[in-house]
């Protein structure tokens, strides 16, 4: 995957290496367009996530689908509070 690493903020390119993709368990990577705080936001719930994943300690791991499942809920339930991610997630 490739990205661009430039962040504007509004019309000025101000921030020239900012990190838009996540490794999110072992065999997922997250990679994201829009805004940056939005996405900064989808890390720290992916997060916390992990480390509940963690802490159950079952043997189970994240997969892709469960990735999924969880970035969709979480924009779901943000659009239907008027309080969008103004993102989109490949």
């Amino acid at each position: 995957m490739a990205a661009d690493c430039l962040g504007s903020f509004g019309s000025q390119a101000r921030f020239r290496n900012e990190n838009r993709f996540m490794q999110v368990g072992s065999n997922t990577l997250l990679g994201a367009s829009g805004d940056i705080s939005d996405f900064q936001y989808m890390k720290h719930a992916l997060d916390d996530l992990l480390t509940h994943e963690y802490d159950m300690d079952d043997g189970q791991s994240l997969g892709t689908k469960s990735v999924y499942k969880y970035v969709s809920n979480v924009m779901y339930g943000r659009r239907n509070r008027f309080d969008p991610l103004w993102n989109a997630y490949v």
